[in-house]
């Protein structure tokens, strides 16, 4: 079985809001990646990622509707499942 080493990344904290923040970058169906690296918040308490629609339409991601809401900070909100391909790191490091 292959061995992999584990990498340390660390990544800044936003000054103001004191939110973490993580470059990441998604790719395209057709397997090009977006922009550069950008900051994303990280919910390390969470167990799905969640972005925009409007990202998901420029991606050209298929949604499908979820069997039920999803549950946030915030409340209850419509939600839809997709894949999505993404690297997160910087400095020529990615995952």
């Amino acid at each position: 079985m292959p061995h992999s080493t584990l990498l340390k990344f660390t990544f800044q904290y936003d000054e103001k809001s004191m939110i973490p923040l993580i470059p990441v970058n998604f790719f395209y169906k057709d397997g090009t990646p977006t922009q550069p690296f950008q900051d994303a918040v990280l919910d390390s308490g969470a167990n799905q990622i969640t972005i925009p629609k409007a990202l998901a339409d420029i991606l050209g991601l298929k949604l499908a509707p979820r069997s039920g809401p999803a549950q946030t900070a915030a409340g209850e909100s419509q939600a839809f499942t997709a894949t999505a391909n993404f690297n997160l790191g910087q400095g020529g490091r990615v995952v």
